[in-house]
């Protein structure tokens, strides 16, 4: 054991700024259109199916989506845009609901961001115009 000044201890970290891989997903452009945008325009009964090999384009090597939902979830909470994703195995469900409401999602799903990972976020959502 080693005793030190704890100055030297780093407690918080203000977080990443850069995007994790199922967020540059979300942010992605597909048939010339933002995956989020084409998500956002979906009907109230259809849901999109995300396998998890569209995610290993983004800089993930995870063999399951574990955790993947809460991601984009912490992101349509951000935004208030009525989408759950939910994960099971290699894949990922996300369908939209009538109308944002956060009783949709599991208290992983609301965990805060940090700081700086929250701003990159926004900056992302209001490139798309989805925040104002």
């Amino acid at each position: 054991m080693k005793i030190v000044d704890s100055s030297e201890i780093k407690t918080s970290s203000k977080g990443k700024s850069e995007l994790k891989a199922p967020e540059k997903w979300l942010f992605s452009i597909e048939n010339k259109k933002p995956i989020l945008k084409t998500l956002m325009n979906m009907a109230t009964d259809k849901a999109a199916v995300v396998e998890i090999e569209e995610f290993h384009k983004f800089g993930t090597s995870m063999k399951t989506c574990r955790s993947f939902d809460n991601t984009l979830n912490q992101v349509f909470i951000l935004s208030q845009v009525p989408l759950v994703a939910r994960s099971q195995l290699d894949k990922l469900f996300i369908r939209k609901t009538a109308n944002f409401n956060l009783d949709e999602y599991t208290k992983g799903d609301k965990k805060e961001m940090k700081p700086a990972h929250a701003e990159t976020v926004k900056a992302k959502l209001t490139e798309l115009e989805v925040l104002k």
